[in-house]
């Protein structure tokens, strides 16, 4: 069992050096576990200040692990037209990386996967919602110097908005009322 621990931390290493397409503010490449950690520390905050009537744990296990599955799959954006591909293989990816858990641990770490890709728990809603928002305030932070053609316009000032229609919580909208008027005034 330990053996399966250490196996499986080295291998989710690599989500260090696993690139997404978001740039960070001093012009390299975001990588995956970079991006985990930023919306982990948003929903901390969050929680402090607003206090869901949520499972505080399983939220936070829902947003370190949603993004595992880019180990092999890799990060491909929204704005891409792979993105029903990319959901299958990841599904794929998330059973192969977990597998490598002892159980109930492997088991558990996927259903947080697919809970937070259906989006329909409250932890899930939540923890999308502010995955959403925290990629599109990386864009903002790196500004427009890094944005693709793809990405400029509707697609950047409208990435969050069905998460956020199905969380409907005014407080986090309001949060991305500031981030989308901060990024359209750079558009």
């Amino acid at each position: 069992m330990e053996e399966q621990v250490v196996k499986f931390l080295s291998t989710v290493e690599k989500l260090k050096t696993t690139l997404r397409h978001n740039w960070t503010t001093t012009g390299r490449q975001e990588s995956v576990a970079e991006h985990t950690w930023r919306v982990a520390l948003f929903f901390i905050i969050v929680q402090d200040l607003y206090k869901y009537d949520v499972d505080v744990v399983k939220v936070l296990k829902m947003i370190i692990v949603h993004d595992i599955p880019e180990l092999v799959a890799g990060d491909i954006p929204a704005f891409e037209s792979k993105r029903k591909k990319k959901k299958m293989n990841e599904i794929l990816s998330a059973k192969k990386v977990f597998r490598q858990l002892p159980s109930p641990l492997n088991k558990e770490y996927f259903d947080l996967f697919k809970e937070f890709e259906e989006g329909v728990s409250p932890e899930a809603k939540l923890a999308e919602a502010l995955e959403k928002i925290e990629s599109q305030l990386q864009h903002l932070d790196s500004g427009p110097t890094y944005w693709s053609d793809k990405e400029k316009g509707a697609h950047m000032l409208n990435y969050p908005n069905k998460a956020l229609k199905r969380l409907d919580d005014k407080r986090i909208q309001k949060i991305w009322d500031i981030v989308k008027e901060k990024i359209d005034k750079l558009t």
